[in-house]
């Protein structure tokens, strides 16, 4: 039997695709269990206000949009693979302002600008429409990975990353936010894509314990669960209920012991 609810809590999410992922129901959706699992434990309530970044360069101007529009208790953060993923590789394709197709390498110091870089199209729907497997395409793309790694390019995508990490952190403290980091989840659809998930997810966690108070970071890696059953839909970059119901398993503990936490202090000093 639920509890009453007595309190409620803003949390804010700021990720891309996956708070808001099609093909599952709402009711399956990772924050929905956790909304869900919270209110019949503690009968505290969470409001969530969801934002949403594409680029990296976009970044700044949409958290702080988040933070200064909404009193938030609790701030998830979703590091996503796909704007680190495009800065990791070593050519990259975009529109110039007129609109046209540019492909250039992608070294730091050649781009004075932000690159308004192409999104790749890549819905469920799509690659059910497109069932012919591109080898070439696959092989090039792999390629374009590995020699983003051997020119450096991949260690600058790392470094852009911990600026925003740290950005947060900064944001949050500041404004008496709470901070949870959600790391990159798995990507079984290219190895190299593995790898350089994987690569963050390790370098997010050196840094983060070399800190004197750390970040709660919950890391996402992995493509079964314990039970053996496979987390991914076909397209190998979109988690399927499964996939949800483990990160909402992996959130939830943290996101409660904040609420709690915050509640309990709430009405020792009011």
């Amino acid at each position: 039997m639920n509890k009453v609810i007595s309190k409620e809590f803003t949390l804010g999410i700021i990720g891309g695709c996956f708070p808001v992922q099609a093909r599952i129901g709402k009711e399956e959706l990772y924050h929905q269990l956790i909304d869900t699992w919270i209110v019949s434990k503690s009968g505290i309530k969470l409001n969530k206000v969801i934002a949403r970044y594409e680029h990296l360069y976009e970044f700044e101007n949409v958290i702080m949009t988040l933070v200064q529009n909404n009193n938030l208790d609790v701030l998830l953060l979703h590091i996503r693979p796909d704007p680190y993923l495009r800065n990791s590789k070593f050519m990259i394709q975009y529109l110039d302002d007129s609109g046209k197709l540019k492909i250039h390498t992608n070294f730091p110091f050649r781009i004075k600008e932000p690159v308004f870089e192409i999104v790749p199209v890549n819905t469920l729907q799509n690659i059910q429409q497109k069932r012919r497997k591109n080898y070439l395409r696959k092989a090039l793309r792999e390629i374009n990975y590995f020699a983003g790694i051997i020119f450096g390019i991949n260690n600058e995508a790392l470094n852009k990353m911990m600026k925003i990490i740290l950005l947060t952190r900064n944001l949050c403290e500041k404004n008496n936010i709470k901070l949870i980091l959600g790391g990159p989840p798995s990507r079984p659809r290219s190895q190299f894509e593995n790898y350089l998930c994987r690569k963050l997810d390790r370098k997010i966690k050196r840094q983060n314990a070399s800190i004197l108070s750390p970040i709660k970071y919950i890391s996402c890696i992995g493509e079964y669960s314990k039970d053996g059953e496979y987390l991914f839909f076909e397209d190998g970059v979109h988690l399927n209920p499964a996939g949800h119901k483990i990160i909402a398993e992996k959130l939830f503990k943290e996101i409660l012991g904040i609420v709690t936490e915050n509640e309990y202090a709430a009405n020792e000093y009011s």
